[in-house]
């Protein structure tokens, strides 16, 4: 069904308790790849770019 997941991360430990059901749908679905993204947010300012 599904060849690739894309699985975006925040560094949350919520977040992070979805990946034991990624693998659980991986499975049932045959999936080839599980991708894991981090996503960060930036906040530009007039002294330079702060990573949150």
């Amino acid at each position: 069904m599904y060849q690739k997941i894309v699985v975006p991360l925040d560094g949350s430990k919520l977040v992070e308790c979805v990946l034991p059901h990624m693998e659980t749908v991986a499975k049932g679905c045959g999936t080839e790849e599980i991708i894991l993204v981090t996503v960060t947010e930036r906040i530009i300012t007039s002294s330079g770019i702060t990573q949150i």
